[in-house]
């Protein structure tokens, strides 16, 4: 399973926002998408998952077009969770994670066994058994978030986008998430994921893309993105790079770039 983006370019109205970006993504595989705020990160999602139709450029699952796939089929291959979600009713969490279920229902009978064990191992693994029925509305943003990737896992999709899904989670539920994600991917699914940690992009991530402004700054391993030079041309602070592996980051106690400081906090 692999899905390719070529050349992609994407405007919101007269605004570009993504300018002629390459990505790929192979089974075995967890690539993450960093850049600062503004950068293209969660556009450049939205068009690989079929959120947004790009303006140039072409997206490629299994070699075939998304647009020759039927709603339903692409989404028994693939599977996206945004950084937000916008619920009209008061859903239990189970029952939400449940509609990751609903591409592979053939007909009616949303208790059918094993859907629910589908349910059930999703949420174990990333520990939210506890909350299956409470409302989502009544959850924090954290517990929220794993609700979302839950039901994602339930889709049983080979390829995986998520965007910022490390937000609102405390440090012990980010490792969690991170090995979850790395653990899925020597499983064989392809994974795509926008982080601003460039630690655990560097401890967990394959490969690294890079944006400023829409374009890619940089692309490959995690030694070959996280330099100093690069880091600075995307992020406008000058930072200190420790080799590794992992590569580690750390903003110098005396960095400076024009007025700005960056302190150790």
């Amino acid at each position: 399973m692999s899905l390719r983006g070529s050349d992609l370019s994407c405007s919101y109205g007269s605004t570009p926002v993504l300018h002629e970006v390459s990505v790929q993504l192979e089974q075995g595989e967890l690539v993450g998408i960093l850049g600062p705020n503004g950068s293209g990160k969660s556009t450049l999602l939205k068009v690989l998952a079929g959120v947004l139709t790009p303006a140039s450029g072409k997206v490629l699952l299994e070699e075939r077009s998304l647009s020759e796939y039927r709603r339903r089929d692409l989404a028994c291959r693939l599977a996206y969770v945004p950084q937000q979600v916008e619920l009209p009713f008061p859903f239990r969490c189970n029952e939400l994670v449940m509609m990751g279920r609903y591409a592979r229902m053939l007909g009616p009978g949303l208790q059918e066994g094993a859907h629910q064990e589908a349910v059930r191992q999703a949420m174990r693994a990333t520990g939210v058994e506890a909350l299956a029925d409470r409302r989502f509305s009544e959850l924090s943003g954290g517990e929220a978030q794993r609700v979302r990737i839950a039901q994602a896992l339930a889709q049983e999709g080979q390829v995986m986008l998520l965007d910022e899904p490390t937000s609102h989670l405390d440090v012990a539920y980010q490792l969690d998430l991170m090995r979850l994600l790395s653990s899925l991917a020597a499983q064989g699914q392809a994974l795509a994921v926008s982080l601003h940690d460039l630690n655990l992009a560097a401890l967990f991530c394959h490969r690294l893309v890079l944006l400023k402004a829409g374009r890619v700054v940089a692309c490959g391993a995690p030694a070959e993105v996280l330099t100093v030079d690069r880091l600075e041309q995307a992020f406008a602070v000058r930072l200190e790079v420790q080799a590794g592996p992992p590569v580690r980051v750390f903003a110098g106690s005396q960095s400076r770039l024009g007025d700005r400081r960056v302190r150790n906090d």
